[in-house]
């Protein structure tokens, strides 16, 4: 069970490889590579900690509209 999710995980459809070498251009592997080594083997995991805590984050302040929103309507209908 664990395998198969990893391969559905790691499965890459090909509009996404084309965008993704769209995005990167002609940029040769060498190149590539340097820039990869330069990050380091965490570089991965650090960044989707980053994205899960920006997205937290992100919840976080819309929640905060949502409820000041909804205080504004309230004082809003109680002023009338």
């Amino acid at each position: 069970m664990f395998h198969e999710q990893q391969a559905t995980k790691l499965t890459v459809n090909p509009g996404e490889v084309e965008a993704r070498s769209a995005a990167i251009g002609d940029v040769s592997r060498d190149v590539l590579d340097a820039q990869f080594a330069k990050l380091g083997k965490t570089w991965e995991s650090q960044a989707e900690g980053l994205l899960g805590l920006r997205t937290k984050e992100l919840k976080n302040a819309q929640a905060e509209i949502a409820s000041s929103e909804q205080a504004t309507k309230v004082e809003e209908l109680q002023g009338h």
